[in-house]
């Protein structure tokens, strides 16, 4: 079989705008040759263009064995995949930047590059330069080889169309595929540059690359080719023919080094690229070409990954796991420059190559930006590719400030919802993003140590992981922060300790050759290192730059200490290589933070006089290791680097700079609350309270908008301590949203004193400023009564309130304070003075125009009618206050109804009502992105339709409603729907399944420590345990949850099956004693309602007073009979009815029973 290509021709992408993987929009073609083409493209996520190539890849180039086309191309993705690898990690000043790398929708391959508009090819750009120019541009050329060749890399494909100037700075790109030595692809590269023996189907090699440069060489001093490439007995020529040398425009030292380049014979051309261009210097007699400071760091930052065996094996394997659907979450811990992210880089390449998507965040020391910062960058990659509804889209904004820009879509407001369950619909849209993808994904999110703000969203992510395709690496300084793992409870920690000596070697032989087994070398870097990472390079990096060159350390005597001042002598080295009108601006860049803010940077250039261009600036501190581009943004090489710099600014000028930094902030983005932390931090460096108390006040703000309540607590604290105790207004303030905070915690005792302070100082506005604010602070104090269920204290408050609100004549407060009142009577029981309360607020509310409180007493009104059984009057209130929460928009309010009205339809033995509520309630749920009051509807569906005798549908509602309740982080709905898998699988005859299920479920139970969900765990294991006649651990289950349920109705269930369970065994007394408290209650009046199976405790009961010869039995059947059938009447739906009748086992039984007496 032949296939002459590894996969379809490309798309037309001239003819309309394509967009690839969601993130490159495809312009026009640029150009094109046999192993690609490439496009001129638009980055969505960096907004920059770049050159985006499509690569083809002939199948001849590789000696596949497999028979089928399948296979062929399966391995040449991987072999591909592996190219691409080792394009992307090449960074020399001669070489393009491979930016990004990986298949397309239709799996075939590409890569982006830099994007460079005015270059001109190496001939063109040549034309009418002086010699000595001309060999200035071929020598940047070798330094690019001899940094390829030293790396195992040939290039295969040079020629003028890969070999870009600008600017004198030479470019090389559009390497040939299978670029190592030791591939086993055949011949490849242009014509009019093959070597002679690659004609002759030897491998090529390094000669072969000097070859091509040697022709480009002739070219460029001849005007022509040396031979006729329109012959066609042109390979005959470049097989046999000598060139003619004296059609070089040359000096004689030229002319020679030329043809030495091309001669015929491998073993007759130089050794190396490096002898090459010292052939060249002294050709023109000049002096070899210093090692810049790019080029060594290009040997330096791309120095071979060494050690960590046992960790890499781990996260492979963890890898291999998560593109199988097992995920996992492990956390990377060390200190500073240990060599964390260096392994982590070394899993994300073998995740891209493996077909991961793999998205990177990072904590930042920086206090500006978004709490969340450490998502943003992950997530505006994944909305490119997600399938986002309109809600999605809103809420994800509040992380992905430009997502409009990037989906081009309008964001509508966000439906309102209160605090916790904003926050929560924030984590769960974050982690719906991540559980809905379709390709697998590695998340490497680094710093964790300084990011506080976004630990939650993770805690959610590692919870949901080992059913994701889904890995996550974090990393972080246990310098720093010690402690950190014990939040992450559920990663995998793995320490990382310092290189052991053999490492020291290995990673010492792989930057410097030959050079780094130098045991006087090597002694040096152990006693200066320790082993850490950062400082062996940082050792190696110095030792450079004293010899020289690299390959230069050791041929003179080494120093006995090289950083005597420890991070402070790498800063001032670091800095030296920076030129001096370039420091300035540098400095500025370090006070504003790690991460290069670009829209501030230009006003820092303006402040300091730089008139460097921006660009120019960038690559020079690139160039000397100071700063560098990660994940498309500029930042600090490492943070080591920016602390060196403030710690080398003294005092006052550091001050100076703080208020010069605050000030062009606030001039970049004005009114911006993101950069309000930034702020704070600037203002308090630069000793300026009041600016540093007003931010610190708008970034607790902005912190509790995004549900970070804690970080809003930290800001609400320093604006407090900041404010002039005179300032009794601003004080006031700032302890309502500091009481705020502490309520949505839970943080009782500081919410508690936080409230004190409150009335203190409203008593004190009272007094001295005729301010009146104590109906507020007592309406609050009424509030956390309710909040702790001290039910007289909230009623007390709110009495308080009242008087308040009527002395100055405050309406709104007066009626809020008859509601709080009657909440907190009706949650107490006291069902006559919370009707007047709530009669009352509802009046006032009404009279005043107070929407919000007249829907909200009208539903409290609801709620009590139904505790009083009053069911016609609870629909009668829930009918009243629905068109309220309409006309308010007020969602969770017109859920709320929904569901309560549900409640009460089942009560009524209205099944179907019910459901047209509960279906209501679940389509606004999952409109406003109320996640818990969604597991909640689902689990009420679930509950109803079992009782219904759907056990399908119920099965698949519990199995929703788990599903989310472990997303969202809700034990007690994932424990209750454990409870009701349990017993839908025990309906559908899959008992093996209803055991683990209820397993797990009474697990779950006991981890939360939740007595009355262990009851109901036990009842319910017991139920099933009697229908599969395991009567011995039946009775174990239900004497377990006597005392768990013991002050509910629930415990009549288990006292039923404890009674039928005596009946089996014929114990009479035991039978009698069992079934004593379910016949008392029903004796009184009551009903089973309160249990979770009524019709079955009175199945239970009957059968039990059968056996005892007691005549009750038969009321006891006529009323479970009379009960069924008005319950089945109720529902008008003929399959729901015969199902409900028909299908659930006792009600089946119970009907059959009545009917043959």
């Amino acid at each position: 079989m032949s296939i002459q290509q590894s996969s379809p021709p490309p798309t037309d992408l001239t003819k309309e705008p394509v967009t690839v993987n969601g993130r490159y929009i495809i312009h026009e073609k640029i150009g094109e040759g046999g192993m690609g083409v490439v496009f001129r493209a638009t980055d969505r996520l960096a907004e920059q263009i770049l050159a985006f190539k499509q690569v083809i890849v002939p199948t001849w180039h590789y000696p596949v064995d497999n028979d089928t086309e399948g296979e062929i191309e399966e391995a040449l993705r991987l072999a591909l995949a592996h190219e691409f690898e080792t394009l992307a990690s090449l960074r020399h000043p001669n070489i393009i930047s491979v930016l990004d790398y990986g298949f397309d929708a239709e799996r075939r391959p590409f890569f982006t590059m830099d994007y460079l508009p005015e270059a001109k090819n190496i001939l063109v750009a040549g034309v009418n330069l002086p010699e000595i120019e001309k060999v200035k541009l071929i020598q940047q050329m070798l330094q690019a080889l001899a940094y390829l060749h030293r790396r195992g890399i040939l290039h295969r494909d040079l020629k003028p169309a890969n070999v870009l100037v600008t600017d004198r700075t030479v470019r090389i790109l559009d390497f040939g595929l299978a670029t190592t030595q030791h591939s086993t692809m055949q011949a490849a590269g242009s014509i009019p540059y093959i070597a002679p023996e690659v004609w002759e189907e030897q491998p090529h090699s390094e000669a072969a690359d000097l070859y091509a440069v040697g022709i480009m060489a002739f070219e460029m001093f001849a005007g022509r080719h040396p031979f006729d490439v329109n012959s066609h007995r042109f390979i005959d020529q470049v097989l046999d023919d000598p060139p003619n040398l004296k059609l070089l425009n040359a000096s004689l030292g030229v002319t020679t080094v030329i043809g030495k380049l091309i001669h015929k014979i491998q073993d007759g051309r130089f050794t190396s690229a490096e002898a090459c261009i010292a052939a060249f210097s002294q050709a023109v007699g000049r002096p070899v070409p210093a090692e810049s400071i790019a080029i060594r760091e290009s040997y330096l930052q791309a120095a071979t990954f060494v050690g960590r065996e046992n960790e890499k094996k781990s996260l492979l394997k963890a890898l291999e796991e998560a593109k199988e659907g097992r995920g996992s979450s492990w956390l990377v811990s060390g200190e500073s420059g240990v060599g964390k992210s260096r392994l982590l880089d070394e899993i994300g390449t073998q995740a891209l190559v493996q077909g991961a998507l793999v998205l990177r965040g990072q904590g930042v020391e920086d206090i500006g930006g978004s709490p969340l910062q450490l998502w943003r960058d992950a997530l505006r990659r994944l909305v490119l590719t997600a399938s986002l509804d309109d809600l999605a889209v809103t809420v994800l904004q509040a992380l992905v400030p430009d997502i409009e820009r990037l989906l081009d879509r309008k964001v509508l407001p966000a439906p309102e919802l209160d605090a916790p369950a904003a926050r929560q619909r924030l984590i769960s849209t974050v982690t719906s993003l991540f559980s809905n993808q379709t390709q697998w994904i590695l998340l490497i999110l680094e710093d964790l140590h300084w990011a506080d703000a976004g630990l939650e969203i993770l805690q959610q992510l590692t919870r949901l992981a080992p059913r994701l395709p889904l890995l996550i690496i974090g990393s972080y300084r246990t310098d720093e922060r010690p402690h950190l793992a014990e939040l992450l409870p559920l990663m995998n920690e793995m320490p990382l300790n310092r290189l052991s000596p053999a490492e020291i070697t290995e990673l010492s032989t792989s930057m410097l050759g030959y050079v780094g087994d130098n045991p006087e070398v090597l002694a040096l870097l152990q006693r200066e290192t320790e082993g850490n990472a950062f400082f062996l390079v940082e050792v190696v990096r110095a030792l450079a730059e004293e010899a020289g060159r690299l390959n230069a350390i050791g041929q003179t005597p080494l120093p006995r200490q090289l950083f005597p001042q420890g991070i402070q002598t790498i800063v001032q080295r670091r800095l030296a290589r920076v030129p001096d009108d370039a420091v300035p601006l540098l400095v500025g860049t370090a006070v504003a933070g790690r991460q290069i803010d670009l829209t501030l940077l230009p006003l820092v250039a303006n402040t300091t006089n730089t008139h460097i261009p921006l660009e120019t600036w960038l690559a020079t501190c690139a160039e000397a290791a100071v700063l560098e581009l990660f994940s498309g943004s500029w930042r600090f090489a490492h943070d080591k680097l920016r602390a060196g710099i403030l710690e080398s600014i003294e005092q006052p000028e550091r001050k100076q700079w703080h208020q010069t930094i605050a000030q062009l902030i606030e001039q970049a983005h004005p009114n911006d609350p993101d950069q309000a932390a930034a702020l704070v931090h600037h203002w308090h460096e630069a000793k300026n309270v009041e600016k540093e108390r007003h931010y610190a006040q708008i970034a607790g703000k902005h912190a509790q908008q995004q549900f970070l309540n804690e970080a809003a607590l930290n800001f609400f604290d320093r604006a407090l301590a900041l404010t002039d105790s005179d300032d009794l207004l601003k004080k006031f303030e700032l302890h309502l949203d500091r009481e705020q905070a502490y309520h949505f915690l839970g943080r009782r005792d500081e919410q508690q004193e936080t409230l004190a302070a409150l009335d203190e100082i409203a008593t004190q506005l009272a007094e001295q400023q005729n301010l009146e604010r104590r109906a507020e602070v007592a309406l609050r104090l009424a509030n956390y009564a309710e909040a702790t269920g001290d039910y007289p204290s909230a009623i007390a408050a709110a009495s308080q309130a009242l008087d308040v609100a009527q002395a100055s004549g405050d309406r709104q407060s007066a009626a809020a304070s008859y509601l709080a009142s009657g909440r907190a009577l009706l949650r107490q029981g006291n069902h006559e003075e919370a009707r007047h309360s709530l009669q009352k607020s509802l009046a006032s509310a009404r009279t005043h125009g107070f929407t919000k409180l007249e829907a909200d007493s009208l539903r409290l009104l609801g709620a009590l009618a139904y505790d009083t059984g009053q069911l016609e009057l609870a629909n009668n209130y829930y009918a009243q206050s629905l068109p309220l929460y309409e006309t308010l928009k007020n969602k969770q309010g017109e859920s709320t109804v929904h569901n309560n009205r549900s409640i009460v339809a089942i009560s009524q033995g209205n099944l179907e009502r019910a459901l047209v509520s509960l279906e209501k309630a679940q389509q606004i749920d999952e409109a406003i992105g109320d996640r818990e009051g969604r597991a909640r509807i689902l689990t009420n569906l679930s509950s109803l339709y079992m009782d219904l005798g759907d056990f399908e549908t119920s099965e698949t509602y519990s199995t929703a409603a788990l599903e989310l309740c472990r997303e969202i982080d809700v034990p007690f709905g994932e424990c209750f729907n454990l409870i009701n898998l349990s017993l839908t699988a025990h309906f559908l005859g899959n008992d093996q399944q209803a055991e683990q299920f209820s397993q797990d479920a009474l697990a779950l139970a006991n981890k939360i420590g939740s007595q009355f969900l262990r009851g109901l765990a036990l009842k319910d294991r017991g139920f099933l345990l009697v229908n599969q006649q395991k009567f011995q651990e039946a009775k174990a289950a239900y004497m377990a949850s006597l005392d768990c349920l013991a002050q509910t109705e629930q415990v009549l269930e288990s006292w039923a099956g404890l009674a039928w369970l005596a009946l089996q065994h014929g114990e009479e007394t035991a039978a009698k004693n069992h079934i004593h408290p379910i016949i008392e209650h029903l004796k009184q009046g009551e009903t089973l309602d309160g249990t979770s199976h009524p019709l079955y405790v009175m199945l239970l009961t009957y059968k039990v007073l059968c056996w005892l010869d007691d005549p009750y039995a038969e009321t006891v059947l006529a009323s479970a009979y009379g009960r069924l059938i008005a319950w089945a009447n109720q529902i008008t739906d003929d399959e729901r009815r015969i199902s409900f009748l028909d299908n659930v086992p006792f009600n089946k039984e119970i009907a059959s029973l009545y009917k043959s007496q």
